[in-house]
């Protein structure tokens, strides 16, 4: 009886666009590896081993109540200031990012799980305040709270991470109802923390990655190499592609990083411009998914919830792509559920189970009702 009410409430219609998209994200991680030797299967494996862990958290996040989250937001808060404080000295610096745990055959990075964490942490704390929300001192309080992690994941010169963390911070202030004043001064407030960030915390090659965003023509072999071999790629899909596995930018080994931060460019080459928008049309039915379960949601703590994580995929999905076509400096931000990389994929399964809680919750009130 349990198992028929579970996929009575389930949301299939969440659950679907994202399957597709973690076995489109295998298929094209399998074509843009191939040909590194013992390192194909081996990646495909991990990425493999990856899903079938967050399917399974996936599956019992969405059979629990997630309310039970808000009693214990300040130790998830907590943990995640300790995980990201710990790599700092006991992690392994991975290409100039300090910031994995070796655990053997996989490698944790704790900032992927901090941005769920820190969802989970603010969706509380707005929810707790949300008669409050003009107060001065609660929108300072919700910028420490956002502040005290991106600080340690500056540290750790995961720039990436920090942008995501504050585009969630800032997301979530717009869906708490934060009036148009309070906005500019918050945008006011980024533009500094980004002019310190440069003056102070950011790294020579991080630096030099936003100056050739700002100017293409500069160091076309290395600062934007990248970038122009990832525009190429795109660029010579066409509309059809030029089919899995014949790309010449990743086959030929031109493309860097063609498995994680440019696999879009990798998926636009070898399926073509529909590919490419097939993809984008799987995301837009996600996250419109996710902000649907928002209005559903029982509670303040589940709009909140659900709106931070429609924010996370929303803007990794547009600051990936946007890297991948010359629209945006790269900042080493994967594509969700597409790009190699199981922290970042169990993490995304996480938040995504978490949707499919509200949502179940939501169905299980309607049965309660004999609706």
């Amino acid at each position: 009886m349990r198992i028929i009410n579970f996929f009575k409430s389930f949301d299939w219609r969440l659950f679907i666009p994202l399957i597709l998209l973690i076995l489109i994200g295998i298929v094209i991680i399998y074509s843009a590896t191939w040909g590194e030797t013992g390192e194909n299967l081996t990646k495909i494996k991990t990425q493999i081993i990856a899903a079938l862990i967050g399917l399974v958290l996936f599956f019992s996040l969405s059979a629990m109540d997630y309310r039970i989250l808000k009693n214990y937001s300040f130790l998830i808060y907590f943990a995640m200031l300790l995980l990201l404080g710990a790599v700092l000295f006991f992690g392994i610096a991975v290409r100039g990012s300090r910031s994995w745990f070796s655990l053997g055959w996989f490698n944790f990075q704790p900032s992927e799980i901090a941005k769920i964490f820190l969802v989970i942490a603010l969706a509380a704390f707005w929810a707790k305040r949300q008669e409050n929300i003009h107060r001065l001192s609660v929108i300072i309080s919700s910028a420490l709270l956002a502040f005290l992690p991106v600080c340690l994941v500056i540290f750790e010169h995961d720039l990436g991470a920090a942008i995501i963390l504050l585009a969630i911070w800032a997301g979530m202030l717009i869906v708490a109802g934060l009036k148009i004043k309070y906005i500019l001064i918050t945008a006011g407030f980024l533009i500094l923390l980004f002019g310190a960030a440069w003056l102070f915390l950011l790294a020579p090659y991080q630096k030099a990655r936003i100056v050739s965003f700002l100017n293409p023509s500069v160091d076309p072999l290395g600062a934007n190499y990248n970038v122009i071999q990832s525009v190429i790629a795109v660029g010579s899909g066409g509309i059809w592609g030029k089919g899995l596995g014949h790309g010449s930018q990743s086959q030929l080994k031109f493309l860097p990083e063609q498995h994680t931060d440019f696999i879009f460019a990798v998926t636009a080459e070898e399926f073509g411009l529909l590919g490419g928008l097939a993809v984008l049309a799987l995301f837009a039915i996600l996250i419109l998914r996710i902000l649907k379960i928002a209005r559903l949601a029982l509670d303040k703590f589940g709009v909140f919830l659900a709106s931070g994580i429609a924010i996370l995929i929303f803007t990794q999905v547009i600051i990936n792509i946007g890297m991948n076509i010359g629209l945006m400096p790269v900042a080493g931000i994967a594509l969700p559920l597409l790009s190699y990389g199981g922290s970042a994929l169990i993490s995304f399964l996480i938040g995504l189970g978490l949707s499919a809680s509200i949502y179940a919750n939501y169905r299980k009130v309607l049965f309660n009702r004999g609706k």
